[in-house]
C-alpha cells in the first residue's frame, strides 16, 4: 500500500492521471493446474528427489461432496493448490510470480491481490496503452489457465481534480479470446467497471483498506467509525463487570486492533477526517478507566500507558522509516528515501543526516507517506538517540515509552468545567 500511495505521489507531482486495476481472480488457488505448477517448480531449480516430493504431494489427490449423509464418488483433483497447508500460499506464489514479466505494467502482487498501475499527462493515450498491455496480460491468463472475475476487477483513476475525468467515456477491458482468434468474439471482451464517489460503493478495497479516487479516505473512516463504535458499546457495557486491567484488555482486542491496522496509510486524510475516530478513542479511554464523560484524556492515556491517535501515527511512522533505515524492510523499498549526505551534492549540508523530503505540488502529496514518513523521522525529537537503534523491539519499547511520557497533561481550555471543579 506504501508503494501503491508512492507511485500515485509522483504522478501527482508530475500532475499525471493515474490508473489503479484492482484484479480478482476466479477461485485463484483452485484453479491452479498441478502440471503446470510441477514445471515451473522445476524451472525455479527444483529437481531430482525435492521435485519427486512435490510431484508425490500434488499429483493423484481425490475428493468428494458430501450432503447431508450422501457422498459423491471419489475424483482426482487437476487443479489446486492445498489450502490450509504451510506450502499452499508458497506454491501458489511460485505459479504466480512471473506474471510480471507478461507486461510493462507496474505490479503489485499481495498473494492473489494484484493491482496493476499506469501513469501518464494524455488520459485518452494512458487508456489506449493500459488496453495493449491488458490484452498481454489476458494472454498469460489463459496460458496458465486462470481468469480474472470480470465484475470484481475494477478500476479507478488517481488524480488531483477528479472533477475532470470523462468516467463514462473510459473504456478499460480484458480479452478472453484466444491468442491467435482471426474473428474475436465480442462477448469474451469485458468491459471492466470503474469507481468514483458516485458510486454505490465509492472507493476500492485493497487489503483490507477502502481507496478513493481523491484518496480522502473518507469512505474507509467511515467504515472503521462503524467498528469502532460497536467496540466502544462492549466496553460501555463491560465497565460495570469488568476490572481495570480486563477493560484494557478488551480495549486492546475489540478496539485497539481496528485503530491500528494500516494507521500509516489512512492517516493521510485531512485532520477534519480524522476527528471521529480522535474523538471515539477518548471515548474508550474514559470507559477503561471509569472516568466521567468530559474528563480529560491526556493523564487517563498516561496512567493505562496507551497511545493516543496522534502519537500512535508518529509511532508507525517513525518505525517504518526505522526498518527501512536499517534494512528491515523488503528490497522493493531500496533507495525509496535517501539521505541528503548519498544525494551527490557538490557542497555539505548542515543537515546532511537527514532524510531528503520529496517536493509536494499538492497539499494531498504533502500528507501521503512519500512526504510525511522522511518528514516525521526529521522532525523527531531525540535526546535519548532512539533513532540509532536497530533492534526493533528494543525501539519500539523505548520510542511508546518516550512518546507516553510526553503526552501533553495540562489543559489550555478557557473556562474548562473540569478544571475548575478541581480548584
Amino acid at each position: 500500500m506504501v508503494h501503491l500511495l508512492n507511485k500515485i505521489s509522483n504522478a501527482m507531482n508530475n500532475n499525471e492521471y493515474t490508473i489503479g486495476i484492482f484484479c480478482d481472480l476466479t477461485k485463484a488457488f483452485d484453479m491452479v493446474p498441478i502440471s503446470l505448477l510441477i514445471k515451473k517448480l522445476e524451472k525455479i531449480g527444483i529437481k531430482g528427489t525435492a521435485l519427486k516430493w512435490f510431484e508425490n504431494y500434488l499429483a493423484n489427490r481425490k475428493q468428494f461432496v458430501q450432503i447431508g449423509e450422501s457422498k459423491s464418488s471419489l475424483e482426482y483433483v487437476l487443479c489446486g493448490v492445498p489450502q490450509g497447508s504451510i506450502l499452499g500460499p508458497i506454491l501458489f506464489l511460485v505459479f504466480f510470480n512471473d506474471l510480471p514479466k507478461s507486461s510493462i505494467l507496474y505490479m503489485l502482487i499481495f498473494c492473489d491481490d494484484t493491482t496493476i498501475i499506469a501513469s501518464g499527462k494524455n488520459l485518452s493515450d494512458l487508456v489506449n496503452f493500459v488496453n495493449s498491455e491488458l490484452r498481454k496480460i489476458s494472454i498469460w491468463f489463459r496460458a496458465n489457465m486462470m481468469s480474472l472475475h470480470p465484475c470484481k476487477t475494477k478500476f479507478t483513476i488517481f488524480h488531483s481534480n477528479e472533477q475532470s475525468i470523462p468516467w463514462e467515456e473510459l473504456n478499460i477491458v480484458i480479452d478472453d479470446n484466444d491468442e491467435d482468434c482471426t474473428s474475436p468474439d465480442p462477448s469474451l471482451i469485458k468491459k471492466l467497471a470503474f469507481v468514483n464517489k458516485y458510486s454505490d460503493t465509492p472507493a476500492i478495497r485493497f487489503l483490507g483498506v477502502y481507496f478513493d479516487p481523491s484518496l480522502s479516505f473518507k469512505y474507509h473512516i467511515e467504515q472503521l467509525n462503524v467498528k469502532l463504535s460497536k467496540a466502544l458499546f462492549n466496553l460501555r457495557r463491560a465497565k460495570n463487570i469488568l476490572s481495570e486491567q480486563s477493560l484494557k484488555s478488551l480495549y486492546y482486542s475489540t478496539f485497539h486492533c481496528h485503530l491500528i491496522y494500516c494507521i500509516l496509510i489512512y492517516s493521510s486524510a485531512c485532520p477534519t477526517s480524522l476527528k471521529s475516530i480522535i474523538i471515539k478513542q477518548k471515548k474508550a479511554i474514559r470507559c477503561v478507566a471509569d472516568a466521567k464523560y468530559n474528563a480529560h484524556t491526556g493523564p487517563l492515556f498516561k496512567q493505562l500507558k496507551i497511545l493516543p491517535f496522534d502519537s500512535l501515527v508518529t509511532f508507525s511512522r517513525l518505525q517504518f522509516i526505522s526498518d527501512f533505515k536499517h534494512n528491515h524492510l523488503p528490497k522493493s523499498f531500496c533507495n525509496v528515501w535517501q539521505i541528503n549526505e548519498d544525494r551527490q551534492l557538490h557542497h555539505v549540508l548542515r543537515n546532511a543526516n537527514e532524510f531528503y523530503i520529496p517536493r509536494a505540488r499538492t497539499s494531498l502529496v504533502g500528507r501521503l507517506p512519500l512526504c510525511t514518513l522522511p518528514t516525521t523521522w526529521n522532525d523527531f525529537e531525540d535526546p535519548e538517540l532512539i533513532k540509532n537503534i536497530d533492534l526493533r523491539l528494543d525501539f519500539k519499547s523505548l520510542l511508546k515509552n518516550h512518546l507516553i511520557e510526553n503526552i501533553p497533561t495540562i489543559c489550555n481550555r478557557l473556562l474548562c468545567p473540569m478544571c475548575h471543579l478541581k480548584l
